[in-house]
């Protein structure tokens, strides 16, 4: 009967600890630009607390409606990581426009670039999280 007892108390504490020690948890992700793969990543609060000034990264999107005929979608990504690895990309296409702009100060991002430095890069593929962890 005691060791029931125990066993009880044992898995009641349990329960009762794991959401507390899951709560706050934090998992920052410092901006990072790799030419050799092609891509940029990180998040918006890691980026904005960094020791290093001109550590950054953000998409911008904008939607011009200028008939009812033509509508013309631009944005851009861009990320500065602590080695001051930067990188520029913009795109047209309007997927790409409308995953930029879903972005918000919670933010995880991950773009993907094709081009070189003279003629500038494009951005091929753009990921997000919105998620509590990544806030400090």
């Amino acid at each position: 009967m005691k060791s029931r007892h125990v066993l009880i108390m044992g898995v009641t504490t349990l329960l009762c600890v794991t959401p507390i020690a899951q709560a706050g948890v934090s998992q920052p992700w410092d901006v990072e630009v790799n030419f050799e793969e092609g891509y940029a990543s990180g998040d918006l609060q890691s980026a904005r607390w960094d020791f290093h000034d001109n550590v950054f990264i953000g998409c911008n999107a904008q939607t011009h409606i200028l008939s009812d005929d033509f509508r013309f979608d631009y944005g851009y990504c861009q990320a500065e990581d602590s080695n001051g690895d930067f990188v520029f990309c913009s795109t047209h296409d309007s997927d790409l426009v409308g995953r930029m702009s879903a972005l918000n100060d919670t933010s995880w991002i991950s773009f993907y670039f094709h081009g070189n430095e003279k003629d500038g890069y494009t951005c091929t593929s753009v990921k997000s999280s919105t998620t509590s962890f990544y806030l400090r």
